[in-house]
């Protein structure tokens, strides 16, 4: 239920129904607005056929779909019929109960009233209402249109529906709405209204027709809301949209704008051959600086002008159409156009033809954009006819024709632009009106010819590109990743050989340039074609541009990847149509620029702390390949990692690696650097053990490069002893069979020798096991058991003499042959093992299993041998085998092949016993 906001008094006569009764009734603030005063009995429901049958009094039909009338008023149960789709216009609008206003909905009908509107209960309108002052509707409503109104809104109970918008003035407004749903936005907004309006918009872009424009038929005109200037992006929600002219009419003469594809659409009817300006209101407003655009131009001023006619040349498509920028047509393919010769009849005022059979006609055509005409080609051709070039906004010179127009005034013509760009034909001819000569011009919608694709080629420096031989890693190298290399690129004609299906690999290079043509941002794109699965890369830059011309763009490009390629050339849409691009295909070999070495560690010989000289250790490192450049493709060092350096892309030698390149590998040292030339002479590499990393992920797998550092030889007189030394290597030319090395760079400047493994110092140890003695004196009762140790030592030449070595973990003698040798006998079991001896004839001893090795020591337990007889075992480890490294020259002068000597005694001879201690010296 709904109350009137203010209390209407007195007695209310309907206007303009001198058959109705009068009512006299008391409204109060109280009364509902289903008891809308003015709603009287009739004694007949009337039914109206707009806009050619029977019209409500006073009511005017002028033949270009509007209905003018006065004060209409509809009784309870009328009808209001359509039989085309219309503006009615009035000054003020009842309508009884249950009356019906385009029931059928079948065509677009816009209610115009200057004043205010007042409609009884369960009432069906199809109709947009646009009233100059309050709406008033009352209960059970079914309505779909819009309403706009300069008052307020009023719309009652009876669960009614209104499927559109409601619009009040801005500063008058007001909207009061009972039980009824509103399915669309209201302004201002009130609940029972489903839908709110998107963010603002910028401005309303008109189109239409410019140069179709005649007296004797409407012209359409199609209303967008847009935001961005350099493009409708199209507004999401409904725009009411009204229009207005300085002449002629707009029917309807509002509507409403939803999409791009549902804009706000009226025609316009002007009877006289004069210029007209149109603008437009709508609500909500667009926001921009510019509110008005005409055919995606800013309007100058506040409206759009167009020149009516009453006879001249349309250009159509096959299909009736005037914009012929619908229809993608390329350069140097033939595209159909019709020309349609159209003048007003002076009698009945409709557009007939103004040209049948043969007829002479002059042809030109304007460059639009670019606005001058570049081309060498032969221009353009009508009906293989070339006609005339002209420069936007020159003077237009013509070249004539015969065409032959049928009984519609329609000629059938076939062009060929072989250029490319947005042009308009022009065309003009004298045809005879009651005896008179008269010149008839037209002028095309600016269309677009597209090139049909671009020529890819590589530029006439460059050679060893093309592996379409062999498109794998046979290829032959064309360039490292990161280098630069030069493409020619154009777009191009059509050709017939293309047919009318054709892609990106046509032979466009075969054909001519299109000089016209220019593109801001062409992407520059790679496509992987080996290794197998490999990743695409990117060629930087990624964008490019062509500018207008008759020659090639060069564009100076590089690869990120490694690998063969199709190198793409893919455009966006030109003049609204999507434009093919090109290929150059199976473009490489690219190799990387070069390898860095990273994540190298020394592996040392013993449990990570050193390595002792003449023990096997080994280096390991990953090489990583990169390209020349990052990815924004700046020449910095390192560049990005390729992915694709893996399986036969892979040109390391599995068994030769480290001879390859232009040199052999070289591990050489940086540091101590008094003496890197002569210690790096004692490095000997173990090339039968060297390995790489796998060929399908090599990036990530490790070379490992064994050595062993030696010793000083004393049969060289070179010493017997020295270091430690506390090591930095690294490697000079390192390469793969493409002479891809391994480099680092100091400013600017890649190098390939002394490249440093970043590790800490590796400590190299002159070392030797030793093995002590342990004696017992008394010859009766050898019941003592004695232990010796093993101990590592190296040498310290900071301070002249041996050192225990805490730091060894790693020569235990549990595995080792231990001999055990005397005057008696002689045995020999491995360290882990028990083993028996004789020391006299009455007395054996027992080796045990050796303890445990820890900071560099071992015991070695001998048993009590019993007996009253003395003896001795000498114990000899044979550490050839096992830890020849820890062999010694023990007798001064030899290589470092003996094995240490320890001894266990006991009662040799009976000595004193006053004799408290005596030192005996064993080498």
């Amino acid at each position: 239920m709904i109350i009137f906001p203010k209390p209407l008094s007195g007695s209310v006569r309907r206007p303009h129904c001198k058959t109705c009764n009068k009512i006299t009734k008391k409204v109060t603030a109280a009364i509902l607005l289903l008891a809308v005063a003015g709603f009287g009995q009739m004694s007949l429901a009337a039914t109206y056929e707009l806009p050619d049958g029977n019209l409500p009094k006073g009511c005017v039909y002028d033949g270009n779909g509007v209905v003018s009338c006065g004060a209409v008023s509809l009784g309870a149960n009328d009808t209001v019929n359509l039989s085309k789709s219309i503006n009615w216009k009035m000054t003020e609008l009842s309508a009884g109960n249950n009356s019906k206003i385009n029931p059928g909905n079948n065509f677009d009908l816009v209610i115009e009233v200057t004043g205010s509107v007042s409609v009884g209960n369960n009432n069906v309108i199809n109709a947009a209402i646009n009233a100059g002052d309050a709406v008033r509707i009352g209960n059970g409503v079914d309505m779909t249109g819009s309403i706009n109104a300069g008052g307020k809104v009023l719309v009652g109970d009876g669960n009614g529906v209104i499927n559109g918008n409601i619009i009040s003035d801005e500063g008058r407004g007001e909207i009061v709405i009972g039980n009824t749903t509103v399915n669309g936005y209201c302004n201002p907004n009130v609940p029972q209204c489903s839908g709110q309006p998107a963010d603002s918009y910028d401005y309303i872009d008109l189109r239409f027709a410019e140069n179709a424009a005649l007296t004797c038929e409407s012209l359409p005109i199609k209303a967008y809301a847009c935001n961005d200037d350099s493009g409708c992006d199209y507004y999401t929600d409904k725009v009411s949209i009204s229009f207005q002219t300085t002449a002629g009419s707009f029917f309807p003469s509002s509507a409403i704008y939803e999409s791009e594809s549902n804009p706000a659409v009226s025609n316009l009817a002007v009877t006289q051959p004069v210029e007209v300006n149109i603008s437009v209101t709508a609500d909500p407003q667009p926001t921009g600086p510019i509110p008005l655009y005409c055919n995606g131009k800013p309007a100058d001023g506040n409206s759009c002008t167009i020149k009516f006619a009453d006879a001249r040349f349309i250009f159509e498509n096959a299909t009736g159409e005037t914009d012929l920028n619908r229809i993608t047509r390329y350069s140097g393919k033939p595209s159909d156009i019709q020309l349609r010769a159209v003048r007003k009849d002076d009698q009945t005022q409709t557009c007939i033809a103004a040209l049948e059979g043969s007829q002479t006609v002059g042809f030109g055509f304007e460059c639009i954009n670019p606005d001058t005409c570049h081309s060498s080609n032969p221009d353009f051709l009508v009906n293989d006819i070339a006609i005339s070039a002209n420069d936007s906004g020159a003077g237009i010179s013509y070249t004539n024709q015969t065409l032959t127009f049928d009984a519609n005034g329609v000629a059938d013509l076939q062009a060929i632009y072989f250029d490319a760009g947005l042009v308009a034909l022009h065309a003009k001819a004298d045809i005879k009106v009651e005896q008179e000569t008269v010149e008839i011009t037209g002028k095309s919608e600016a269309f677009s010819f597209v090139p049909a694709g671009l020529c890819v080629a590589m530029d006439q420096s460059e050679s060893g590109y093309n592996c379409s031989d062999n498109p794998d890693a046979s290829c032959s190298v064309f360039k490292a990743a990161g280098e630069e290399f030069t493409l020619n690129i154009s777009a191009r004609i059509w050709q017939e050989d293309f047919g009318e299906s054709w892609d990106n690999r046509a032979a466009f290079c075969d054909t001519a340039i299109t000089p016209n043509f220019a593109m801001d941002a062409i992407d520059l794109v790679s496509s992987v074609v080996a290794p197998e699965d490999g990743v695409d890369g990117a060629l930087i830059p990624e964008t490019f541009g062509i500018e207008i011309g008759n020659t090639p763009t060069d564009v100076i490009t590089a690869q990120s990847e490694v690998g063969v390629f199709d190198i793409q050339a893919i455009p966006g849409e030109y003049f609204g149509h999507p434009m093919i691009g090109g290929v150059l295909a199976q473009v490489g070999r690219f190799t990387p620029a070069y390898f860095t070495l990273e994540n190298a560690q020394v592996n040392h010989g013993c449990a990570g702390e050193f390595t002792y000289m003449d023990q096997p250790y080994s280096l390991s490192f990953n090489l990583i390949p990169r390209a020349g450049m990052d990815a924004e493709g700046n020449k910095v060092y390192p560049g990005t990692q390729t992915q694709n350096y893996r399986d036969g892309f892979v040109r390391f030698d599995e068994d030769s690696w480290y001879q390859q390149g232009n040199g052999d590998l070289v591990i050489g040292l940086l540091e101590p650097e008094a003496l890197v030339d002569d210690l790096t002479k004692r490095l000997d590499a173990h090339t039968e053990s060297m390995t790489m990393p796998s060929v399908d992920n090599f990036a990530r797998g490790a070379f490992v490069y064994p050595l062993q550092f030696n010793r000083l030889n004393p049969e060289d007189g070179s010493g017997i002893a020295d270091g430690p030394f506390e090591l930095i290597y690294s490697i000079t030319n390192m390469a793969d069979l493409d002479n891809v090395f391994v480099s680092a760079s100091e400013g600017n400047n890649l190098y390939t020798e002394d490249i440093r493994f970043d590790t800490a110092p590796a400590s190299m140890r002159h070392g030797r096991l030793t093995l002590g003695q342990d004696h017992y004196y008394r010859t009766t009762g050898s019941d003592a058991a004695l232990e010796i140790d093993a101990v590592a030592e190296y040498f310290d030449s900071s301070i002249g003499r041996w050192r225990h070595n805490t730091d060894d973990t790693c020569s235990d003698l549990a595995g080792v042959d231990i001999r055990l040798l005397n005057n008696v006998a002689e045995s020999a079991a491995l360290g882990n093992e028990q083993d028996q001896i004789m020391i006299s004839e009455d007395g054996e001893t027992t080796r045990n299993p050796v303890g445990s090795w820890d900071l560099g020591k071992q015991p070695i337990e001998f048993t009590a041998p019993g007996g009253q007889a003395g003896g001795f075992v000498d114990v000899i480890p044979q550490l050839a085998t096992d830890y020849p490294w820890l062999q010694f020259t023990w007798d001064g002068d030899s290589r470092h092949s003996q094995n240490p000597r320890g001894r266990a005694s006991w009662g040799i001879f009976r000595g004193e016993d006053s004799v408290i201690h005596i030192q005996e010296i064993w080498n």
